[in-house]
């Protein structure tokens, strides 16, 4: 089988634990059995996936495969930048799921399980345009490709990235939020949308682009990775108990109707409140608040899980 664009894998064996590493002895021989035509570089360590893609993209590698978990995926994002400004806007990423949670993978639907089907996604998988979410605080500027928060979503990432995650995705999440429950104030924050302001106690906010976050839990069921708008997640001031009873609503995707939960779509949002809040990037711990945040639209591109059926064998998009 013809591959027409030309491939950099980019794999961090220490994801998940090292399950990176046995993910790529499995998938290797899958494509190399398929002929499929790249070359692969091994990350050592951390931020080390931005600046491996920036440097194969400048080298002239239209399509970067990321082994890795959300932290890699989101590293490799990055790379696709120089200097802020977007390196090739017809390369393509693709993603072979590794790690804690492989949220980003959800929504794009490409299989986290069967090998084989991974590899039709990554020859076959239909090329789709990417959003981009760009970040500026005061002391970073970056971009995300899945989902971003502050107040409890930040605070309880923090402490899952301190600690570990050798159990996956799902039960690292679930003590921490236990844990957060315990000691989190919920702070009174200043939020700038595109046509409304509000300036309230809240729990957290969510600025997504993806659907998933947290090893599965479906924060924002309506999200688009192409439609040029963030989905805004606001969770009300609550009690331990309510928040209990919604992240089982968060699980199952069912918050539309949700009391103390508010969902809004906006180009830009400003986040700020007196003293700092942690800010959650894509699973990674970025810095404190006040932030920016703004829709880079269709600025990149994604093979996704559904496949191209009328180009079988050739390259799709």
């Amino acid at each position: 089988m013809e591959n027409t664009r030309k491939t950099m894998i980019v794999v961090n064996p220490a994801s998940g634990g090292g399950k990176g590493a046995d993910r790529w002895r499995k998938i290797k021989p899958i494509m190399d059995k398929r002929h499929f035509k790249y070359d692969c570089i091994v990350t050592g360590r951390r931020d080390d996936a931005t600046e491996l893609t920036r440097k194969a993209l400048h080298e002239g590698y239209d399509q970067i495969i990321a082994v890795g978990g959300d932290g890699t995926v989101h590293e490799t994002v990055n790379g696709f930048f120089d200097d802020y400004e977007v390196i090739n806007g017809d390369a393509v990423i693709g993603i072979v799921p590794v790690g804690t949670g492989s949220d980003f993978a959800r929504t794009l639907g490409v299989p986290r399980n069967s090998n084989e089907s991974l590899v039709d996604v990554l020859i076959n998988g239909r090329i789709v345009p990417l959003d981009v979410g760009y970040i500026e605080t005061d002391d970073y500027r970056g971009y995300f490709n899945n989902i971003t928060g502050v107040g409890f979503e930040g605070k309880m990432v923090k402490m899952v990235n301190e600690g570990s995650k050798r159990f996956g995705g799902t039960v690292p999440y679930m003590y921490n939020i236990l844990r957060c429950m315990l000691t989190y104030k919920n702070p009174f924050l200043h939020v700038e949308l595109d046509d409304r302001t509000f300036d309230e106690v809240m729990c957290f906010v969510s600025v997504a682009n993806g659907k998933y976050f947290g090893g599965g839990m479906c924060i924002a069921p309506e999200a688009s990775i192409n439609d040029g708008l963030f989905d805004i997640i606001m969770v009300d001031d609550m009690s331990m108990f309510q928040l209990i009873r919604s992240f089982r609503k968060i699980y199952s995707g069912d918050i539309a109707n949700k009391k103390g939960i508010s969902l809004y779509r906006s180009k830009h949002v400003y986040i700020s409140c007196e003293g700092g809040e942690w800010i959650d990037s894509d699973g990674e711990t970025i810095g404190t608040i006040p932030v920016s945040f703004d829709v880079l639209p269709s600025i990149i591109n994604v093979r996704t899980g559904e496949i191209d059926t009328d180009k079988q064998n050739t390259e799709p998009g």
